[in-house]
This record gives C-alpha cells, structure tokens and sequence, in this order.
C-alpha cells in the first residue's frame, strides 16, 4: 500500500499495533471512523488486506495482523493433526477424519483436506472403514516408511482455506449458542432469531468461498465417503 493515509494502511497498523484480534467496529473508532459508512469502509479494506495475506480472520468476526507469520497457525494446525495420526499409527491404531479434527481441535474442512493431502502423498493408507447408523467412514493408518516424527509433509496454507476455515469455526460457536437454550424469554427468542439470520450469512458466504475456490483450482478431493458422520 503506497499511501499511507489510506484506510487499508490505517487498519492493518491498527491491527499491527495492537498485537491482537479485533473486531470491526473496535478498529473503525481507533482509526477515527464512524458509522455505518466507516464499517464499511473498513470492511472493504479488511477484505483487500485479507486477500494480501496480512491480515486473517480468527472467527467471531475478530481478525489479526499476520504478515510477519504468513500461515503459522494453518501449519500448527497440521502439526496437532500430524502428532495425533502418527502416535495412533505408532500404536497400531487406526482413525477417521472426524477424530482427528476433534482431538486436534480444527475444523473437519481442515481435516478433511489433511488427511487427503497425506493419502495423496502416500504417507497415510486407508485401513478399513467404521459405520454410523447410516454412513460408513474410511479408517486410516500411517505408513510403515513414514513412522518418523519428522517425515510427514505440511501443506501449504492458502488463502482460501483459512478463510473458510475460520467462517466453520464461527459457525460453530453459533450453532452452540443456539443449542445453549435455558428459557424461551422474548430476550431468548430474539436471539435465536439473530443467531439463524448470523448461521445464514456465513453459510452464504461459504459458497461463495467454495465456488471462488472450485473455479480457480482443483482441491484435493475429500476424503471418500467421510462426511464427518464417522465415529472415532
């Protein structure tokens, strides 16, 4: 960003500065906007400065300053996924994407495109399958040659998929909220009124992200017929 004066340069030092997630509205006041024309005039940086990779969303509507870190996160992620399937496969134990998602806490997207990264690769095998009720999920194993600590490969992160990651990580903090029913109170209705039209949005705009992401290139395939259904 060459001016900087700009509303793009003003939000990534306000992010910069600060060294943590904020939100929209918080950023807007700091770099002394106001209104619904401010919100958004930040979003439409946010969105540019997301697209250059210096600033991610964390989910709940929160982003951070990310340009001197450019996919720490995604890796670590793929590092909590890497220790469990090799400690499992170390054990002679085989698992499904849905439990490799819950130990390592990320989305089952995330897991999903993992764990099809490392079929592909060669590293992992499928070992079966477990059913649900209705659905059957392939089981997993890791290789012999690559029982090593240090031998399983990170994919690259990618804009996208830490985009869509952190829309399903806000999808899911709603959806428990909407769960989280004690009372049926005008206040309580209301909020669940709030919280579908919120669980809308973010699905809307994750077909979006999906459509964008399927025109310009070809994702790793998911991993047969695990649609999250599986039991660990």
């Amino acid at each position: 960003m060459k001016n900087p004066f700009s509303t793009q340069a003003k939000v990534r030092d306000a992010l910069a500065t600060a060294g943590r997630e904020m939100g929209i509205p918080e950023i807007r006041d700091i770099i002394g906007l106001s209104g619904s024309g401010g919100y958004a005039r930040v979003n439409r940086a946010m969105n540019d400065l997301m697209k250059a990779k210096q600033v991610e969303r964390c989910g709940r509507g929160l982003y951070r300053y990310q340009k001197d870190r450019p996919g720490s996160d995604y890796c670590a992620k793929q590092r909590r996924m890497q220790r469990i399937m090799w400690l499992r496969s170390k054990r002679g134990e085989s698992f499904t994407v849905r439990h490799i998602a819950e130990v390592a806490e990320c989305a089952l997207y995330t897991a999903q495109r993992y764990i099809a990264f490392l079929a592909g690769k060669g590293v992992i095998r499928k070992a079966g399958q477990t059913y649900t009720t209705t659905t059957p999920a392939p089981l997993y194993s890791g290789e012999d040659d690559y029982l090593n600590d240090d031998a399983w490969p990170v994919m690259r992160a990618q804009s996208k998929t830490r985009e869509l990651d952190a829309l399903l990580n806000e999808m899911r903090d709603l959806a428990q909220r909407f769960f989280a029913v004690d009372n049926f109170t005008e206040e309580t209705l209301l909020n669940l009124q709030n919280t579908v039209s919120g669980l809308a949005a973010l699905v809307e705009e994750c077909g979006k992200l999906k459509h964008s992401s399927s025109q310009n290139q070809t994702s790793p395939p998911l991993t047969g017929g695990d649609n999250g259904e599986g039991e660990r």
